[in-house]
C-alpha cells in the first residue's frame, strides 16, 4: 500500500509540473532551451532576427560568413602555397587615417584567399580618428591573424619599396597588396608561380603580387623589372563599371567612399564592394513585413537632475497629445525617476498614459556614465529593444499619423545632417523598431566602447555606423522627423543632407519647383531642439495669437485632442 501511495504521489507531481510548463509556454511564448531565456513571439517582434547567429559584440559583424563567389575566390578544396599570408603595404604619412577604401582593400585579399595571417607593414601606424573612421579598429576586431611590422627607412611609392615588398615572399610566397588597391579575383591554379597586376601610376606599389611558392632573392630584381615594364591592368572605379569587369584590380584614390555609396547601388563595383564588406552581393535595403508591425506604443524617458525637469511644461503636454491624437499611438509610456507635476500633467492623467519608474543607468558595460543625456540614450535603446515601439523626446510634435507602411519595417530612423568626414549622422530623438531588432542590439553592444566625454559620438555617429553594418534591419526615413534648431530654422533632409530652410509656412523652393512644398507635406514629426520652448509653444495664449508654423501645428494638436477650449 505504501508503495502504491508513493507511485501515485510521483505521478501527481509529474503531472503538475507538466501542466505548469504547458501554462508557461502558452502564456509567455516559446522558450529557447539552449540559452534558457524567453524569446518573445507574435506581433512586433523582429522575426527576421530570430535565427541570427549569436552576437559578436562591440557592434562588429560576422565577417567570416559570406556567400561564395567561385568566379573570384580560390576553390579551397585543398591547401595551396602562397595563400596563407597577405602583406598589406601601409606606407603613409604620420597620423594618416585608415579609411573605408583601405578597409575594402584589405578585405579584398581576405575574401579571395582566406589568409591565416594579414601583416600590416607600416611606416606610421594606421590610425582611427576617434570619430567616424574606425575602420582600422574594425579590422583588429574581425581578423584573427592581424599583425603589424614596421617598415625600414624607405620612400613611399618608390622602386626600393617595391623591391623590399618582394622580400616578404621569399619564404612560402603569399600576397602583397598596395594600400589603395582592391584585388578582384584570385589567381587560378594554372597561373604561374609569380603573377602581378599594377596600375602603372607613379606609386610603384599600387598593385598586387601573388607568389605561389618561395620567391628566390636572386630573382627579386628581375621581378621588379618585369613589374615596372608590364602593361597596366588595374583600373579606376569608373572604368570598372563601364567596361572592365574582368580587370584583376581596382585602384581607389579617393577619400569619399562610404558604405552608403554601395548599399543599394546597382553598379558592378557596388556589387563587388558589398561582397567585400557584407559578404553578400545583393542590395542591402530593409524590407517591410506587413504581418509584423512595430507596436503602436511610444516611450519617453525623462530623468531629473537636482530637482530639474520635474514639471511638465506646455510644449511637453503638446508632444504627448500629438502622440495619442495625431501619430495614432495606442499607449504612451513615460519612464521617469520622479513624479511629474504641474497643471499640464494633471490634465493628462485621464489619457492612455502609463507612468513607469526607471532609475538612471549609471554605467554601461562597466563604463561609468555621468552625463544625464547619455543616461537617457542608453535607457531608450534598451527599452525599445525590450518592448519594441517608438522612442521620442518630449520636444517632438507629430504632424501626421504614422502609416502602417512605415511600421512594417524592422526599424526606422532619421538623419541629422552630415559631418566633414562622414556621409551622414543620425538623430535618435525619434526612432522606432520591433523588439529584438538587430540594429538596436548593435547600438547597445557598441556601448562596450562608450564615450561619455563626447556629446554626440554615441547617439549620432555610432548609431549611423551600426546602420552601415546592418542596413537590412533599419530604414532611413528622411521625413520621420524634421529637426528645428535654436535659430528657429528647420531642416528638411529629404531635399539634401545640409538643407535647413523651413522658417515659417513653406520650405525654400528647390530646382524645378514652381511652388515650394507646404511645411507639413509628408512630414511625420517636428523635433524642436531648443533649450527653452519655442515662443509659439510656450502657452495656449501664444498658440492662439501667433501665426507661424509651430502655432498652426499646436492648434491642430489641440483640436484633434478635443481641447479647443484652450484656444478660446
Amino acid at each position: 500500500m505504501a508503495m502504491n501511495n508513493t507511485f501515485y504521489a510521483v505521478c501527481a507531481t509529474v503531472a503538475l509540473w507538466t501542466l505548469m510548463v504547458v501554462f508557461y509556454w502558452k502564456t509567455f511564448g516559446s522558450v529557447d532551451l539552449a540559452t534558457s531565456s524567453r524569446r518573445p513571439t507574435g506581433r512586433g517582434t523582429d522575426t527576421a532576427d530570430r535565427t541570427r547567429p549569436p552576437s559578436v559584440g562591440s557592434g562588429t559583424r560576422h565577417s567570416l560568413i559570406e556567400e561564395r563567389w567561385p568566379e573570384r575566390q580560390l576553390d579551397f578544396t585543398a591547401p595551396r602555397n602562397g595563400t596563407h599570408t597577405v602583406h598589406y603595404i601601409w606606407c603613409a604619412k604620420d597620423k594618416d587615417v585608415f579609411l573605408f577604401q583601405h578597409y575594402l582593400s584589405v578585405y579584398s585579399a581576405v575574401r579571395l584567399v582566406k589568409p591565416l595571417r594579414v601583416i600590416i607593414h607600416y611606416k606610421s601606424m594606421p590610425v582611427t580618428d576617434n570619430n567616424y573612421n574606425e575602420w582600422y579598429q574594425m579590422l583588429k576586431d574581425e581578423i584573427p591573424g592581424l599583425e603589424h611590422k614596421p617598415l625600414p627607412e624607405v620612400t613611399c611609392g618608390s622602386r626600393d619599396l617595391l623591391e623590399l615588398s618582394l622580400t616578404f615572399l621569399e619564404r612560402g610566397g603569399g600576397v602583397v597588396l598596395g594600400r589603395n588597391v582592391i584585388v578582384t579575383r584570385a589567381p587560378s591554379r594554372t597561373t604561374s608561380s609569380l603573377s602581378f597586376h599594377f596600375s602603372g601610376s607613379s606609386d610603384k606599389t599600387e598593385g598586387v603580387v601573388f607568389a605561389t611558392g618561395n620567391l628566390p632573392a636572386a630573382r627579386k630584381k628581375e621581378s621588379v623589372e618585369r613589374i615596372l615594364n608590364a602593361k597596366p591592368e588595374c583600373v579606376s572605379v569608373e572604368t570598372y563599371n563601364a567596361r572592365s569587369l574582368s580587370a584583376p584590380c581596382v585602384t581607389l584614390n579617393t577619400s569619399r567612399l562610404f558604405p552608403l555609396d554601395v548599399i543599394n547601388a546597382s553598379s558592378p563595383f557596388a556589387e563587388l564592394a558589398r561582397w567585400l564588406f557584407y559578404g553578400q552581393r545583393g542590395v542591402m535595403a530593409a524590407r517591410p513585413d506587413p504581418a509584423h508591425l512595430i507596436p503602436r506604443i511610444t516611450h519617453y524617458v525623462r530623468f531629473q537632475s537636482g530637482g530639474l525637469y520635474q514639471e511638465l511644461h506646455f510644449n511637453h503636454y503638446l508632444s504627448i497629445l500629438s502622440s495619442l491624437y495625431v501619430a495614432g499611438f495606442e499607449r504612451v509610456y513615460l519612464h521617469v525617476d520622479f513624479v511629474p507635476r504641474g497643471r499640464w500633467w494633471r490634465d493628462l492623467v485621464r489619457e492612455n498614459i502609463t507612468l513607469v519608474w526607471l532609475d538612471k543607468p549609471l554605467s554601461v558595460y562597466q563604463i561609468k556614465v555621468n552625463v544625464i543625456q547619455h543616461q537617457s540614450d542608453i535607457a531608450r535603446f534598451l527599452l525599445v529593444y525590450k518592448y519594441g515601439g517608438v522612442y521620442q523626446d518630449l520636444d517632438v510634435l507629430w504632424a501626421t499619423r504614422i502609416p502602417d507602411s512605415t511600421l512594417a519595417y524592422p526599424a526606422v530612423v532619421a538623419v541629422d545632417g552630415t559631418l566633414a568626414n562622414m556621409p551622414e549622422r543620425f538623430n535618435n530623438g525619434v526612432f522606432m523598431a520591433r523588439r529584438d531588432n538587430v540594429w538596436v542590439q548593435s547600438v547597445i553592444e557598441s556601448s562596450r566602447r562608450y564615450r561619455d566625454d563626447l556629446w554626440s559620438y554615441n547617439s549620432a555617429i555610432v548609431t549611423y555606423r551600426m546602420y552601415e553594418l546592418h542596413p537590412k534591419h533599419v530604414l532611413v526615413d528622411r521625413r520621420l522627423q524634421v529637426i528645428c534648431h535654436a535659430d528657429r530654422t528647420c531642416c528638411p533632409r529629404w531635399l539634401n543632407a545640409t538643407h535647413c530652410a523651413i522658417t515659417n509656412q513653406r520650405t525654400a523652393a528647390t530646382a524645378g519647383q514652381s511652388q515650394p512644398p507646404h511645411w507639413r507635406d509628408g512630414v511625420l514629426s517636428y523635433h524642436v531642439v531648443l533649450v527653452k520652448p519655442h515662443p509659439s509653444l510656450a502657452s495656449p495664449d501664444t498658440v492662439k495669437k501667433r501665426t507661424d508654423m509651430f502655432a498652426e501645428l499646436a492648434r491642430t494638436i489641440l483640436v484633434k485632442s478635443g481641447r479647443q477650449h484652450l484656444l478660446k
